[in-house]
């Protein structure tokens, strides 16, 4: 299968609630635009303001802990040890906040104090480990993720995190072992499964990509990468106007998406046989499709892009159409039956 734009959750530190977050109908086309998991940890679209998800909600809803009248010597001097159950909600998501703002180092501070509270609370070690991974502290990252697994294995958020602490080291089956246990323990974890169908069309394994990339979808409606990912899928196993619509939905909700004209350049390019089209106008509509990414992508193209070799590529394999449908006109004239002669009238020459 020729090069596809695999796309995943770019950085791990973004939290789960971003697949899922529904967006105002645009005055465009009407259709629901999904905030995206953000790479390098900052949204692609502003975040909403107030509470991001239940839990945050009730904690602004709760009132602020009163301060400790003594607080031992080795915890923040603002927070005394809690007892046993309670959870330092409002901390953590003060820490989440920071998170998806890009704000690392105030997400990392934030955590810490949680941890100060309850130094067994799995979700404020997650929001430290993503903090960590993504100002490239890998080891730190990992060290927190053991800690936690070991208090709570069941947290669906460390095996993400693990999967992508296992793509930076370059270990592809270790990143698809993890986010299938991510997903396996959240089936609601749409980026789960969107980073798993990923590894399994780097896999080439088509049938699963479709399947995890199908769920990522069910979860998340508008889920522009997992839309991308199925329709990748999809043309893997030859299934190419279901490929293409999934194409296009992703670029209902996010119209100026590059890595979907790509994708639909490439499906064209590849799909001699895609029903209903002959191959001069299946060809136009790649060589179209490859230029409208290039333009889109034009700032992000790295030297070795392969938009131009695939465009080429179009090009040339249109002329040898062309070619072939003039031979094929020209043999077709050649076999026509050539006319009787006339006969000459009666009496002699004229």
């Amino acid at each position: 299968m020729r090069r596809v734009a695999i796309l995943m959750l770019v950085s791990a530190c973004a939290t789960q609630q971003a697949a899922n977050q529904q967006q105002p109908a645009n005055s465009a086309g009407g259709a629901q635009a999904a905030e995206q998991p953000p790479a390098s940890g900052v949204p692609i679209n502003p975040p909403v303001a107030g509470p991001q998800n239940a839990e945050e909600a009730g904690a602004a809803a709760q009132p602020a802990p009163p301060p400790a009248a003594a607080a031992p010597q080795q915890r923040d001097s603002q927070f005394a040890p809690v007892a046993t159950g309670q959870q330092p909600t409002a901390e953590t998501a003060a820490a989440e906040r920071a998170l998806k703002g890009g704000n690392y180092e105030l997400a990392i501070q934030e955590g810490k104090r949680a941890l100060a509270r309850n130094e067994r609370y799995v979700p404020a070690m997650v929001v430290l480990a993503k903090a960590y991974f993504a100002l490239h502290k890998f080891e730190l990252c990992g060290s927190i993720l053991d800690t936690a697994s070991q208090i709570d294995d069941r947290s669906a958020e460390i095996y993400f995190m693990r999967g992508h602490l296992a793509l930076n080291r370059d270990d592809k089956p270790a990143a698809l072992a993890a986010f299938k246990a991510a997903a396996d323990r959240d089936g609601s974890h749409a980026s789960a499964w969107n980073d798993l169908a990923a590894q399994y069309l780097v896999a080439h394994n088509f049938e699963g990509a479709q399947q995890a990339a199908a769920r990522a979808v069910q979860v998340a409606p508008n889920f522009v990468k997992a839309h991308i990912n199925l329709g990748s899928a999809l043309r893997g196993l030859k299934q190419y106007r279901e490929a293409d619509a999934e194409y296009r939905r992703a670029l209902q909700l996010e119209p100026q998406n590059p890595d979907a004209y790509f994708n639909l350049g490439i499906l064209y390019l590849d799909a001699a046989d895609y029903p209903g089209l002959d191959a001069t106008a299946r060809l136009d509509a790649a060589i179209t499709h490859l230029a409208h990414y290039k333009q889109l992508a034009s700032f992000r193209l790295a030297k070795d892009d392969p938009a131009d070799s695939y465009i080429d590529e179009a090009q040339k394999a249109r002329e040898r159409e062309h070619k072939r449908l003039e031979r094929a006109k020209k043999d077709a004239e050649r076999q026509q039956p050539k006319p009787a002669p006339v006969a000459a009238p009666e009496g002699g020459k004229r």
